[in-house]
């Protein structure tokens, strides 16, 4: 049997404890701080950006060529350059926006990269990889060269990007965490010979 003591105590407990319930408070809210000394933290940003190689403004198209012939080429040239605060590798592949495209297929590319050729092959194949140095950007100069003598591309055309995108593993992994990917749109034609 309960003394009247017991019952006081039983009966304040219980009102408090649906008083609790009732304010949304229990008494397992508890509240830790820790405060870490000379922690330091840091954003940085991946930016890289497609310029110009006289003046240094950013452009978004590089060949705009007609009137191509057989034995013709255009030489291009893009300074890729780290404008965020973190070194990165980058990858750049051409993307034909024309998949039937004739004329695409029969182009050849010429790539340099800092003076030192990388590449010389069909337009549509070429994929260059890199990693920015430490001076932040690197210069590549491009000669597109249309060496067939074939009638089927007379008065035809060729769309197609070089897509540039940074990577942290693999050049073909999932575009997640700090990115940055640029375009530059192509669009050359034939002329009549």
């Amino acid at each position: 049997m309960l003394t009247n003591v017991s019952r006081w105590t039983l009966t304040v407990i219980l009102m408090l404890g649906i008083m609790l319930l009732k304010t949304g408070r229990t008494s397992a809210d508890l509240t830790a701080q820790r405060t870490v000394h000379n922690s330091h933290f840091k954003a940085t940003t991946v930016n890289l950006s497609n310029q110009n190689t006289a003046n240094l403004t950013s452009i978004s198209t590089l060949f705009s060529t007609t009137g191509f012939v057989p034995g013709g080429f255009d030489i291009k040239s893009i300074k890729i350059a780290s404008t965020g605060e973190q070194n990165f590798k980058y990858a750049i592949k051409v993307e034909s926006l024309d998949q039937t495209s004739i004329l695409c297929q029969k182009f050849s590319l010429q790539v340099m990269k800092n003076w030192t050729e990388i590449y010389n092959g069909p337009l549509l194949s070429f994929q260059g990889t890199s990693t920015i140095p430490d001076s932040g950007n690197e210069d590549w100069i491009l000669v597109l060269k249309l060496t067939e003598n074939d009638n089927v591309i007379k008065n035809t055309n060729c769309a197609f990007n070089f897509i540039a995108r940074t990577w942290k593993s693999d050049p073909n992994e999932d575009l997640r965490g700090l990115w940055s990917k640029k375009l530059l749109a192509n669009f050359v034609t034939t002329g009549s010979w």
